[in-house]
């Protein structure tokens, strides 16, 4: 249930340190000062619900951050818990109780590549949300609950490569989607409308071919459930006057 700041005090060139499927309830602060060499640390499926400051604050090798399937909410998250570790790469805070995307927290790691947030409680995705992170390449956002996603969320995301919204509500892709690498992106099982709000991001598709999109499928109207959406065709949408 408790880790204490010295159970690791002889174990300086540590890299992997795995701390999952136990029931960790708090970390003492900061976590394992003497471990200035790790890389990796999962803390995954334990009961963390708050984290403190300066947690981490002597991991300033750290890349790999794994804290997925535990019961931190927003107010868990102090906005300096990164601060400082300028080389963390991945983040993982999948299924937990976030309600909102952590933007002060994340913002603060300059260089992620790698983040997860599926399994949350999110319903909206703000245009800010990752507008500090432009070095994104792997973006998972299913199964978080989310009913709408504000224009331009993915715009600051220039080198983006994957991203899974699936499992959400749903309705409309914003646009534009700014990134010139993305080659798979996952909107299976959404209650997509096709109307004329989602004639730009079909539109976008049928510029950007080389994309792998998976799930792509209209809800309603009931004339078009369960076609994809890039079957259809521009004189349809037309026909809606778009």
């Amino acid at each position: 249930e408790y880790i204490h700041a010295s159970a690791f005090r002889d174990l300086k060139n540590l890299a992997y340190l795995h701390l999952d499927h136990n029931q960790l309830t708090t970390i003492a602060e900061p976590l394992l000062p003497p471990l200035e060499t790790l890389f990796h640390l999962d803390l995954s499926h334990n009961l963390l619900e708050t984290l403190f400051e300066h947690s981490f604050e002597d991991l300033r090798r750290l890349r790999e951050l794994i804290l997925a399937d535990n019961k931190l909410a927003n107010k868990g998250l102090p906005k300096e818990l990164f601060s400082g570790l300028t080389k963390i790469t991945k983040l993982d805070l999948t299924n937990n109780k976030l309600k909102k995307v952590p933007f002060k927290v994340i913002s603060e790691i300059e260089k992620l590549r790698d983040l997860s947030l599926s399994g949350n409680f999110i319903d909206l995705i703000r245009s800010k949300d990752f507008s500090k992170n432009i070095y994104l390449k792997i973006l998972n956002l299913a199964s978080s609950n989310i009913i709408d996603m504000e224009e331009g969320v993915f715009e600051e995301m220039p080198e983006l490569r994957f991203l899974n919204i699936s499992n959400n509500m749903i309705i409309n892709m914003p646009v534009p989607v700014k990134s010139k690498e993305l080659s798979k992106a996952d909107l299976s099982n959404n209650p997509f409308i096709c109307n004329c709000d989602i004639f730009p991001f079909y539109m976008f598709m049928r510029v950007n071919t080389n994309i792998d999109l998976h799930g792509f499928k209209c809800a309603e109207p009931e004339q078009y459930k369960g076609q994809r959406v890039m079957q259809l065709r521009s004189r349809e949408f037309e026909e809606m006057e778009c």
